[in-house]
């Protein structure tokens, strides 16, 4: 068994520190999992199919989703103990090109807050559509799951439909975000 004693402080007893160092190394195993699920969806969230008029956003094949099924049972994403863990009571703010609420993995997500940092248009949108990808794989619900379907959702776009930015936008749209009381700003 490994040894915790780096662990002690001064008054404290070894079991405790043990303790201490398994409630660390199970917190770091946790996060962990949580990005492999991340990277596992990224690959695999958003299906893009070219039609006649340009690009349109379908649901995932079924090969897709055995593949998501895979990687979360892999990971132990689909233990029970892991169940209650969907992001409840967490605000994420996605820094990108915006969201396209309209995408059927994402018609029933509801936004906390929105702005557009390159526009300044009022109702939420994504000419480009990397930030609808970012999103989806957080909480989509429908072809694929997200992994955290329960945080309260902010998007900023900062993104413009050619997939450029500036520090500008950029540092606007963080900001905005920590102003609203972002815990994670991806």
């Amino acid at each position: 068994m490994k040894e915790y004693s780096s662990l002690i402080r001064s008054g404290d007893d070894e079991e405790s520190a043990q303790s201490s160092g398994e409630d660390a190394i199970s917190s770091l195993i946790a996060v962990s999992m949580s990005l492999i699920v991340i990277l596992a969806s990224s690959i695999t969230i958003i299906y893009l199919w070219k039609g006649q008029d340009g690009f349109v956003i379908e649901r995932p094949s079924s090969a897709l989703l055995s593949w998501q099924m895979e990687y979360m049972e892999l990971i132990g994403a689909n233990n029970e103990s892991l169940a209650e863990l969907n992001g409840e009571g967490v605000v994420v703010c996605v820094v990108d090109s915006g969201v396209d609420l309209g995408h059927p993995d994402l018609r029933g997500v509801e936004l906390r807050g929105w702005r557009d940092s390159i526009n300044g248009i009022e109702e939420p949108y994504d000419d480009e559509g990397h930030g609808t990808a970012m999103t989806g794989i957080i909480v989509s619900d429908g072809g694929l799951d997200g992994v955290a379907k329960g945080v309260d959702l902010l998007v900023a776009k900062a993104i413009d439909d050619e997939g450029q930015g500036t520090d500008g936008t950029v540092s606007d749209s963080v900001d905005w975000c920590v102003q609203q009381g972002a815990d994670i700003i991806f």
